[in-house]
């Protein structure tokens, strides 16, 4: 699962994917998910990949997600008085994760550094851990 560069979306889409993977891991016990996160990881994927924590064995490779696994969202646009500037207002809490749950981001059981000589290069060191880790063999299904 690729959720690096996913801002989010509608958070009530995606649980019959959870389901799937759930069923997936429950048939397949010797089965790995990998699931890519990163900085731009938020908002909608960041309720997926919480809740993916939850309730599956995947994975985490690649850098921390973009945000907490409970935190507020639901951005409207609201008019400062004075200025007449617009701002986004978020006022949605969204608890994902257990109450208390303080974590700034969801870390990488695999972090892997990006930089910019592998963006120029067209490199992408977080698929390539993933592919190296499947071709060692082991494991069952991946």
């Amino acid at each position: 699962l690729d959720i690096r560069r996913n801002g989010g979306g509608n958070s009530f889409l995606y649980p019959p994917l959870v389901r799937t993977l759930v069923a997936y891991e429950t048939d397949n016990p010797a089965a790995r998910v990998f699931c890519l996160i990163g900085r731009n990881t938020f908002s909608a994927a960041q309720n997926f990949a919480t809740d993916i924590e939850t309730w599956t064995r995947a994975i985490f490779v690649g850098e921390p997600s973009g945000s907490r696994p409970n935190f507020v969202g639901e951005s409207t646009t609201t008019v400062l008085p004075w200025s007449g500037t617009p701002l986004g207002l978020s006022s949605r809490y969204h608890q994902a994760s257990v109450p208390g749950d303080e974590r700034l981001w969801i870390a990488p059981d695999i972090p892997v550094t990006l930089g910019a000589a592998d963006y120029a290069s067209g490199r992408d060191p977080v698929l390539e851990a993933v592919l190296a880790i499947v071709g060692e063999g082991g494991g069952g299904a991946d």
